[in-house]
């Protein structure tokens, strides 16, 4: 019988593309939101949160690096960006389809994906809506903003670098897992406090638990990729 971590790697990049361009059009809005807050010190936490997740970067693919070596950098710089120079999977859309509906048409969708990116946009929305009203505006309620549509764009690179089935690719999807672990326990931590209070309502409180699910779920892919990797350790690395 399978089940949601059994994944499916015939799934080219281009079918979550559209999905992955979405989440980051979304997520720069929300950074321009932020720049227009900046100029007011009320909200120096907002500065904080998105401060801890550039360090969070940067940190993993320093480690990456230093695991990988010089050559694996070197190649990885001249290499084009995932995704890039794809060519368009919904060229032929009518006017008036939804872009879901044809990417369901189109592939079998990952069902994990899938979980966490409904999960996810529905995060986002609520979050997004909660922070247009200054009273509700919190760090907690940003960092749920700020982390929670990180989550199925990591999960999505490590899928798309599991399904090359070598040594290297191997390394970089279980750190793309990795941040997933962390941005998804970030939204988690910020969720939780909220319904602590009393001002995540019951939708927030659901969401919390299907955050729960899902971090149960990604654990399970975590380790069934580590198995992966003490098989093909990639050359070079000590």
């Amino acid at each position: 019988m399978s089940s949601e971590h059994d994944h499916n790697h015939t799934l080219p990049w281009m079918f979550r593309r559209d999905e992955i361009d979405v989440l980051e059009e979304d997520f720069n809005e929300l950074l321009r939101g932020h720049d227009a807050r900046a100029r007011t010190r009320a909200y120096a936490y907002e500065a904080d949160v998105l401060d801890e997740q550039v360090k969070t970067e940067a940190a993993t693919e320093a480690e990456l690096a230093k695991r990988m070596g010089p050559e694996w950098i070197a190649a990885s710089a001249a290499a084009p960006a995932a995704g890039s120079g794809a060519a368009c999977a919904h060229e032929d859309l009518e006017p008036g389809n939804a872009l879901r509906d044809a990417l369901v048409r189109d592939a079998t969708r990952d069902p994990f994906y899938e979980r966490t990116y409904a999960w996810a946009e529905a995060v986002f929305r609520w979050a997004g809506a909660r922070y247009e009203d200054e009273r509700a505006r919190s760090r907690d309620l940003f960092r749920v903003y700020v982390n929670a549509y990180l989550v199925p764009a990591k999960i999505a690179f490590g899928q798309n670098e599991e399904a090359h089935e070598d040594a290297e690719a191997y390394e970089v999807a279980a750190r793309e897992y990795e941040l997933a672990a962390t941005y998804l326990n970030r939204t988690r931590e910020s969720l939780q406090a909220l319904c602590a209070t009393g001002e995540a309502g019951a939708d927030g409180e659901a969401m919390s638990r299907e955050a729960d699910a899902i971090a149960h779920t990604l654990d399970h892919m975590r380790k069934r990729l580590d198995s992966l990797r003490s098989q093909h350790p990639p050359l070079g690395t000590v």
